[in-house]
């Protein structure tokens, strides 16, 4: 979801747009980031079956996201994630095992099972400076 504000003089107006992630019945979202540039969504979801969906969009601007095919990883439960200062990298947080980092092109094309960059019983979100 995106809202926006303009201003008009003293009077302030708000949009609120919906964005729907392809990422199956049932999803949850539990964590989107943009893009340093401004040109790319990424949204993580949670599926029942513990298994976390990855979702990326290209912004059009003017509220147009064009979704690229998405990614599942099974068995991994991720609860955040966060771009690299200069966007190149993709942090996340997988529940109970660890931190995890992905190359932001090879992403969504990779097909193995990731490891964690940094293995411990993580929980919660992550900030990256």
């Amino acid at each position: 979801m995106q809202i926006e504000t303009t201003r008009f003089g003293t009077i302030e107006v708000e949009r609120q747009l919906v964005i729907e992630m392809p990422a199956g019945e049932g999803a949850r979202v539990v964590d989107v980031a943009l893009h340093p540039e401004g040109k790319l969504l990424v949204a993580i979801a949670s599926l029942a079956s513990g298994d976390t969906v990855i979702g990326m969009a290209d912004i059009e601007g003017e509220g147009k996201y064009a979704w690229r095919p998405v990614r599942v990883l099974c068995g991994l439960k991720m609860s955040s994630l966060a771009f690299s200062a200069k966007g190149d990298d993709l942090w996340m947080i997988g529940m109970g095992a660890g931190l995890f980092a992905f190359k932001t092109d090879a992403i969504l094309s990779e097909t193995g099972r990731p490891e964690p960059r940094y293995q411990f019983n993580a929980c919660g979100h992550v900030s990256i400076d």
